[in-house]
């Protein structure tokens, strides 16, 4: 085997124990979240784990309300004061959006019920 090869394999190697890792940190968020410990303690371990396994600056944490059609922040992580404006407007176009795509949703559920 050459160098260039054991490099490259080396290098697969290290991608595929990241992605390893990534997928099981995310399974763990998961089972915390499941477990119903205190949200908000769970909500922003969740948060920071993906800020870092995502190698991101800023990460959040928004949930849909069916009943309100509203978006709630749970948890900010990384985000300047002065960047708080743009988070709102985010949200607000996530609201519209999913408001949008559950009318879509709810459409075509109908429509199949008639048939």
């Amino acid at each position: 085997m050459d160098k260039n090869s054991k490099t490259d394999i080396d290098r697969e190697l290290l991608e595929l124990d990241e992605a390893s890792f990534r997928s099981y940190a995310f399974y763990i968020v998961g089972k915390l979240l499941a477990l119903g410990l205190d949200s908000k303690k769970l909500v922003d371990i969740a948060t920071d784990m993906f800020v870092v396994l995502m190698r991101i600056d800023v990460g959040y944490l928004m949930l849909f309300d069916e009943k309100s059609r509203a978006l709630s922040i749970k948890s900010v992580k990384g985000l300047k004061r002065k960047r708080t404006r743009e988070l709102e407007t985010a949200k607000k176009e996530l609201e519209l959006d999913i408001t949008e795509r559950l009318s879509t949703e709810q459409a075509g559920k109908q429509a199949e019920n008639n048939l």
